[in-house]
């Protein structure tokens, strides 16, 4: 229980004794408020102060047969959008990832997701790595790695993929540092042992993640570590296209 309230301090009991009414859900933290025209208890936004991009899901979109609600997006790539949500049973926070070729997907009408048929075979594999990218998630959760994102679920719609995973609420090592200087010694050392003890155990497993930079790594609270990206992981000996490649510059080893 103490979870939860954290997640939404305040509106626990309250949200628990009514059924969950959307429209009153802040697309921006994914508190509950008492009016649809209220402004957030929690976080002091409106929900009409939000406008997406027109290749956006709209906020207040339930997905997986009304199992997650939509908010804000978190961020976008040039593959995916990031959405923060909410899981309408646990009423918790969540992030949920689509797959969105920018370059050849299309946002239909109905919120379905549409490519040209030049391009049904790339946006395939796409979708078939990036639900791969959930399975090694989950493999590496149960083998209770403390620095691997938590994922929840995987599923389609939308002629299009989705992935669940919690919802991290920090800052890249990058913004860290562009926002606060150096780390100190003390933070250092427990970034890299974090790190480098997660991509110990995925070795041994007989995978190699092959983008650890600043950008990947996610501090949360005070004292943990994340590592993300899991979409460039590759099995060991796994022979390589020259289209699936993917390195970050500047960080990765000398032989990529």
């Amino acid at each position: 229980m103490r979870r939860k309230d954290a997640a939404f301090p305040g509106v626990y009991q309250e949200r628990q004794a009514s059924p969950l009414d959307k429209r009153n859900v802040c697309i921006h933290c994914m508190s509950e408020k008492a009016q649809q025209s209220d402004a957030c208890p929690r976080c002091h936004k409106k929900n009409e102060h939000y406008t997406p991009s027109s290749h956006h899901l709209p906020p207040l979109t339930l997905l997986n047969n009304g199992k997650y609600l939509l908010g804000r997006v978190i961020s976008e790539g040039t593959s995916s959008i990031t959405y923060l949500a909410m899981d309408t049973n646990l009423r918790m926070p969540v992030a949920v990832k689509e797959l969105f070729l920018n370059d050849i997907c299309h946002r239909n009408s109905g919120n379905s997701v549409s490519v040209p048929t030049s391009a049904m075979q790339l946006f395939a594999e796409s979708k078939n790595r990036f639900l791969m990218e959930a399975r090694l998630l989950a493999m590496f959760n149960d083998a209770d790695l403390e620095g691997v994102i938590s994922v929840k679920a995987h599923f389609e719609e939308n002629n299009t993929a989705y992935v669940v995973t919690e919802h991290l609420s920090g800052i890249t090592v990058k913004e860290y540092v562009q926002q606060n200087g150096a780390f100190n010694m003390v933070n250092a050392t427990n970034i890299i042992q974090t790190v480098g003890v997660t991509l110990a155990h995925m070795h041994r497993m007989g995978y190699i993640h092959t983008a650890v930079g600043p950008d990947s790594i996610i501090l949360v609270g005070e004292n943990k570590v994340k590592l993300t990206n899991f979409g460039s992981v590759r099995k060991i000996g796994e022979p390589i296209s020259d289209n699936s490649i993917s390195f970050v510059r500047d960080y990765a080893p000398p032989e990529q």
